[in-house]
């Protein structure tokens, strides 16, 4: 059962014992589950689960690669704030023109964990063993205070903006990687849940991040949603990048191919996909 979160509890009918362990930074609790696979609690909160986590991680990867790759030719950069899991990385690795992948996580013990267990280095497809992915085990905050490198693509995939010191991170995070971002680079960060009513606190939040992002950028953002059955919420993903072009290019369409829920979300609601609609 994860701890109660934006006026819901959800539980999860669980298989086999689960793994349980402590970090310095975190409790991890991996359950067996009947109907979600494979579900991922840290300081009993979902993480994700092996059903429906390609959902989350596709949406908020390939919406800003696909703008990035229209505004840039070069072989791209990418910063993965959070993402210890590894699957973001995954996912910016189906892109054929990346260059190098850095991922900054304070919980050294679980990226270890999630590099080489055998259910998550499969989920992650093994991304930590990449010659060109680094990793650096430090605060997202202590990262960007001290680097001077500049990246194409900056991903925010750190734990919900649900409570004061979140709020005020992601802001300070938003403003601070200005000087890190290069011309025609693309941003995009998690917002936690939008399936909420409309005078929920959240959406002050996401009003506020919005705002934020445009401010310090100088650009208009968008708000991409996806449903996560394992969060019981549509989550929502904002980004900043510049207009590419409307047409879809081969890059993309290759990667397309990859996916499976992106891919449908850039396809026609054809019969057949319709009809395969919740084998996706």
């Amino acid at each position: 059962m994860e701890k109660p979160q934006y006026g819901q509890t959800l539980q999860f009918e669980e298989i086999a014992p689960p793994v349980i362990f402590q970090t310095p930074k975190s409790q991890i609790r991996i359950a067996s589950t009947k109907n979600h696979g494979i579900v991922l609690f840290m300081d009993n909160e979902v993480q994700l689960s092996s059903m429906d986590e390609h959902r989350y991680h596709e949406m908020l990867v390939h919406p800003v690669m696909a703008d990035v790759t229209e505004s840039l030719t070069k072989r791209l950069r990418v910063l993965i704030l959070g993402g210890g899991d590894g699957c973001a990385a995954r996912e910016v690795f189906k892109w054929p023109n990346i260059d190098s992948v850095t991922v900054v996580d304070y919980d050294s013990d679980f990226v270890q964990f999630a590099a080489k267990d055998s259910v998550f280095s499969d989920l992650n497809q093994r991304v930590f063993e990449r010659e060109n992915l680094y990793y650096i085990s430090t605060d997202a905050r202590d990262f960007v205070e001290n680097c001077s490198t500049v990246f194409d693509v900056i991903l925010i995939d750190l734990p919900d903006p649900s409570d004061a010191e979140f709020i005020e991170l992601y802001i300070w995070l938003i403003r601070a990687i200005r000087h890190l971002l290069a011309e025609h680079g693309g941003v995009a960060c998690h917002v936690g849940p939008v399936g909420l009513n409309p005078l929920h606190e959240n959406w002050r939040t996401i009003q506020t991040l919005k705002e934020t992002l445009r401010q310090t950028f100088e650009k208009e953002t968008s708000l991409d949603t996806v449903y996560v059955p394992s969060f019981s919420n549509e989550w929502g993903i904002l980004r900043i990048c510049d207009a590419g072009s409307d047409e879809v290019n081969a890059t993309v369409q290759s990667v397309q191919k990859q996916c499976r829920y992106w891919r449908r979300m850039m396809t026609s609601w054809t019969p057949d996909i319709l009809e395969n609609y919740f084998l996706w």
